[in-house]
Formats: structure tokens, sequence, C-alpha cells
């Protein structure tokens, strides 16, 4: 599984100061896993423990991204309170994703882990590096 600079330079903003959780869309190649942007999208019902992607964000991101030669291969979101991985939720929702290999995300801010999966189960697992004054706000905002 490999990420840009740019994609992971991307995730360290969906920080969500405000407690909820983000989200974003996963842009790389047709028929490449590389993730190579995040494009950030809010959620239409903003949650410390969920979030939810409307239908016109979708549409309006797959056309922007064959605009620009690409495709949208998933999604990734924080857990701010949430545990360091995919929920049960998270899991669940995976096991029907259209097309299967579609990836999902999840970074948790506090840890910094960021872990790629998919309907088969996790494919990669890394721990971004923050600066320390984001680990110090992390650990004060979520704790």
């Amino acid at each position: 599984m490999n990420w840009s600079d740019k994609a992971l330079d991307a995730i360290l903003d969906l920080i969500p100061w405000d407690g909820n959780e983000s989200c974003a869309f996963l842009v790389g190649k047709d028929g490449c896993e590389d993730v190579l942007e995040v494009w950030p999208t809010p959620s239409l019902q903003p949650s410390p423990e969920g979030y939810s992607i409307g239908r016109n964000a979708w549409i309006r991101a797959r056309q922007r991204a064959e605009e620009q030669g690409k495709v949208v291969i998933g999604t990734i979101h924080t857990h701010p309170l949430g545990p360091p991985g995919p929920s049960r939720r998270d899991e669940s929702c995976a096991r029907y994703l259209r097309p299967p290999e579609s990836l999902r995300a999840v970074w948790h801010p506090r840890s910094g882990r960021l872990i790629t999966y998919n309907r088969q189960g996790v494919l990669d697992e890394r721990i971004l590096p923050r600066p320390l004054w984001m680990r110090l706000l992390a650990a004060l905002v979520f704790d």
C-alpha cells in the first residue's frame, strides 16, 4: 500500500479540532491502489462517533477525479474518540464495499496511527509522524 507524500500531508489537515469525526476521499489512478491525494469533505451529520458522506459529495468527487484523469478509490475518516483502528461498524461496512477492492482508511489523531483496509481486512498500518505541537494539542483536545 503506497501513500504519496501529498496524501499523507493532507491527512494531518483532517484533525477534527471540534471533536467530530472528519472524512475525505482517497484519490488515485484507475487500476492502482496507490493513494495520490486526499480530498476532505464535510460530514452530513457531524458527530464524535460517526460521519456521513452525502450522495452529492460522491458525485462531485467522482466528476472532479475524472476531469483530472483520476478515480476515487475509497474514503478515510478520523477516530477522535474511537479506537485506533477500524471499529466494528467500520469493518461491517467494509464487507459491502462496491467495488470490492475499494479502500477505506481510519486515522487516529491521538496516536498518529493510520490503518488502510478493505473488505478482506487490514492492508497497511503505519504511524504518521506529527509535530510536537500537534501531539500535545491532540492529547489536550481528545483526552
